[in-house]
């Protein structure tokens, strides 16, 4: 049987990248997919200590069990959720886990920085667009919703500039809304 695709959600501590959720809810309930939610974990890992024989890995703890509370309230909604933290740069670690076959689309949110702070500072969001093959969803958060408001999409802007690439995006976009029944773990 084939794996249901994710969308993957790229989410950090900020309220800012949070935003996105309840946007990737409706999209994976329209598409019948489920949401992968994915943090990078910064720092480099440190060598097994004597008394550790599987290394230092209190961060990527951490991370999961953040994702996992973040996680709760769309699996009480219905939405298959699972989540994966990673070490290293964010927009490197978001692109090499979007390459998986199992994933449909991203979303996320930007911080909402202007052309000169993106240019002084980069921008993960920025970078994950341009690069990834697959359909990407920003939000730019004007202001943060809460943690369990509902979305429910009636029109999506879907700008294409004539090349193939750009296409990819109108099939995720014109997909048929399914019905699904979520999984059993």
């Amino acid at each position: 049987m084939r794996r249901r695709k994710m969308i993957l959600v790229p989410v950090d501590s900020s309220a800012a990248s949070r935003a996105v959720l309840p946007y990737a809810e409706a999209f994976a309930r329209a598409l019948g997919q489920g949401l992968l939610l994915f943090t990078a974990v910064s720092g480099a890992r440190q060598e097994p200590a004597p008394s550790q024989p599987d290394g230092d890995h209190e961060a990527e703890r951490r991370a999961l069990a953040y994702l996992a509370d973040l996680g709760a309230s769309s699996e009480h909604r219905g939405i298959e959720i699972a989540s994966r933290a990673v070490r290293g740069d964010a927009a490197r670690t978001i692109l090499t886990a979007a390459e998986d076959d199992d994933i449909g689309m991203l979303a996320m949110a930007t911080h909402g920085r202007g052309a000169v702070g993106r240019w002084i500072l980069g921008s993960v969001a920025d970078k994950v667009m341009r690069m990834s093959s697959k359909p990407t969803l920003l939000i730019r958060p004007p202001e943060v919703p809460p943690r369990d408001a509902t979305v429910s999409l009636r029109r999506l802007l879907v700008p294409l500039d004539g090349s193939a690439l750009a296409e990819t995006a109108l099939q995720a976009a014109t997909e048929p809304p399914r019905r699904h029944e979520p999984r059993s773990r």
